[in-house]
């Protein structure tokens, strides 16, 4: 019987410990006899207990589709079938003229329908505009001779490639990130405010460093402190370009619109617009001068209008809005109603079909704020007027 050599006190120990001991290999390293070496083999009382298995997550509720996103086109007609009955009638009503007269735009549901023209449309002209604008044209013939910043203003633009022409097919200053984003009277009838604010606007962009100085100013301020004959309120207004000329605005954020809610019932006012603070903090930007785009014709003829959007930028304008405005969505406005003007807007550009026009009734209303109106529909162009800022230094 071969003799095993004595094991080592070490595993001498563990083998009375009752530990087993058991031959693996050991590549011949310090291998007994036979190329195996011992093991320890541990009893169940001493083994390690297994790992715990993970701990299972319940699983959490089924996740819900995304739903598909909602087209515009789609989303006006669910307003339009949860809009009041006397909504959904003048809806019906416009529609049914626009397919009797053959008119080539669509109406549907759009952010003015819930609202009246009373509140929608309030731009009031002067009782004689011809007699006004010969004046206001020849007061700004002399001070347009005091500006000698706008020459170089004009030059500076040609030499950044923004070529104003009024032989092209289409030309479109918004476009051109000088023209602000589309806001929302609500139902205070300052068309006027809005319009005279936002060429304003545009034009202090145009000539002052274009979309880096697009500023947001304050409808507020005008509709509170203008003074000027007649004074423009939610009932009612004209151009207010006077004011900025003599007292100037401050931004948006010094003074930001309230008067939404203000309402013209019957001629008056439904509440009181707070009054104007002369103390107003904040730098106030100017203009140096406004005019008419002609003195000899209430509506300007379109090469008239051109070449104003590219001499002076954006134009203030009225126009004659019925029901089939209030509810435009798309298409090319060509409604030829005889009524009178009674809404103002902001001329920004032209196409091959007409004049490209910004609206204050919010992004909800027609093509996102926007209408394209055919040169001859509704009066457009009523008024047509510019207006040039104060060019501050540097430019």
């Amino acid at each position: 019987m071969p003799i095993l050599p004595a094991r080592p006190p070490i595993l001498a120990s563990l083998a009375m410990a009752g530990i087993l001991l058991w031959p693996i290999p050991r590549d011949g390293i310090g291998a007994e006899p036979g190329g195996r070496a011992e093991q320890a083999i541990l009893p169940p009382n001493l083994a390690p207990a297994p790992a715990p298995p993970p701990p299972q997550v319940p699983p959490g509720p089924p996740r819900a589709p995304v739903p598909a996103p909602i087209s515009e086109g789609t989303l006006r007609v669910m307003q339009e079938a949860a809009a009041p009955p006397s909504v959904k009638a003048s809806i019906r009503q416009a529609r049914e003229r626009v397919q009797a007269n053959r008119l080539t735009f669509q109406v549907g549901f759009t952010s003015a329908s819930t609202r009246t023209l009373s509140q929608l449309a309030g731009t009031r002209p002067p009782p004689d505009l011809k007699a006004a604008a010969a004046l206001q044209n020849r007061v700004a013939d002399s001070e347009l001779a005091r500006h000698p910043k706008l020459l170089v203003a004009r030059a500076r633009l040609v030499s950044a490639g923004v070529v104003a022409d009024p032989t092209l097919a289409k030309f479109d200053w918004s476009q051109l990130d000088v023209v602000g984003s589309v806001k929302d009277q609500k139902f205070c009838g300052d068309c006027w405010d809005f319009a005279t604010v936002g060429v304003f606007e545009s034009m202090y962009a145009i000539r002052n460093g274009a979309r880096d100085n697009l500023l947001d100013l304050s409808e507020e301020q005008l509709l509170r402190c203008n003074t000027e004959s007649p004074k423009g309120t939610c009932c009612g207004g004209w151009w207010g370009f006077d004011f900025i000329k003599d007292s100037g605005l401050v931004g948006n954020v010094k003074l930001p619109y309230a008067s939404g809610s203000v309402e013209c019932l019957g001629g008056q006012l439904s509440a009181g617009v707070p009054g104007c603070d002369p103390s107003l903090p904040g730098r106030r930007y100017k203009a140096t001068t406004w005019g008419y785009v002609s003195a000899a014709n209430e509506v300007p003829t379109p090469a008239q209008i051109k070449q104003a959007l590219c001499e002076h930028g954006p134009l203030i304008a009225a126009v004659n809005v019925t029901d089939q405005f209030q509810h435009y969505t798309s298409g090319l406005f060509d409604e030829q109603d005889p009524g009178e003007i009674n809404h103002a807007v902001m001329i920004v550009g032209w196409n091959q079909l007409g004049w490209i026009v910004r609206n204050s009734w919010g992004p909800g209303w027609g093509q996102a704020g926007y209408i394209n109106i055919a040169f001859d529909s509704n009066k457009i162009g009523f008024g047509a007027a510019w207006v040039e800022p104060v060019i501050f230094a540097g430019n």
